[in-house]
């Protein structure tokens, strides 16, 4: 076992798994069980005991007529999870569970992604935490911000999922903001987003280094630079959720100087 930070990383079994099981034997010993059960909790270890045809068979019980289509079993959420897996995220009482969660394997069996970043040290001097922590900073920041309190409901969702996952490409090689919007149509998959809501959110993290780019070596008084922006983007909702974004990103690298009155205008 490699063990880090009292948390086990890797296992290596040497064994011969479960041979001579009768897999049809034990899906009928469980279906004849299941009146007599309230809870049915399942764990073989990956030795084989159980194979996905019984795992899913299980599950599709429990879950009645919803269908499972992910081939890792993860779960579909319901609106009830997004909303708990936000205040998890964000609120300080919940971030506390989300660690605890994160130690425990949870997030790295339901939200692996978040885990692909987890304590990933930033390349740039600018950035002074891990990417998973200027994630959760980028969500704080946005919450102050005046403009907030001005949103409507949509614009606000948008803001706060793109905020926690705006640099969910990270690690992956590339252009992170590019590798952010497959990651992130798997997610609004899996999170049961709306389609719009998947669409916002990733177009919101491919483009949310847009406008510190258009900043950088630019006049913003040109016009021409102004129109050529426009043009881009076009979506007004959308160059707005993106101005609210860059400045609470910027903001959460820790550095003072990446947030200035010339970028501001």
């Amino acid at each position: 076992r490699t063990i880090s930070l009292h948390q086990q990383l890797i296992r290596l079994d040497f064994e011969d798994g479960s041979p001579g099981i009768d897999h049809a034997e034990l899906h009928d010993a469980f279906m004849r069980s299941l009146d007599d059960c309230d809870v049915v909790i399942i764990s073989d270890y990956g030795k084989g005991t159980l194979p996905p045809a019984v795992l899913r068979a299980a599950i599709d019980i429990a879950l009645g007529d919803e269908a499972i289509s992910d081939p890792d079993l993860r779960p579909m959420w319901s609106e009830a999870d997004r909303r708990a897996l936000l205040w998890l995220m964000t609120d300080p009482a919940g971030r506390r569970g989300f660690e605890y969660l994160q130690r425990t394997g949870w997030v790295a069996g339901f939200l692996a992604e978040w885990e692909w970043i987890t304590g990933v040290p930033h390349v740039v001097p600018f950035h002074l935490h891990p990417v998973d922590v200027h994630s959760l900073r980028t969500h704080d920041e946005l919450l102050k911000l005046d403009a907030w309190k001005d949103l409507d409901r949509f614009d606000r969702e948008v803001l706060r999922w793109g905020s926690l996952f705006h640099d969910i490409g990270k690690g992956h090689g590339g252009n992170h903001a590019a590798k952010g919007g497959p990651i992130i149509e798997r997610l609004g998959t899996r999170l049961r987003w709306p389609p719009s809501l998947t669409r916002a959110v990733r177009r919101l993290v491919i483009d949310h280094l847009a406008l510190a780019d258009i900043t950088l070596g630019n006049d913003m008084r040109d016009r021409g630079v102004v129109a050529q922006a426009c043009e881009r983007f076009g979506d007004p909702a959308h160059v707005r959720r993106l101005r609210l974004l860059t400045e609470a990103d910027s903001r959460a690298t820790g550095d003072a100087s990446t947030w200035t009155p010339w970028r501001a205008s």
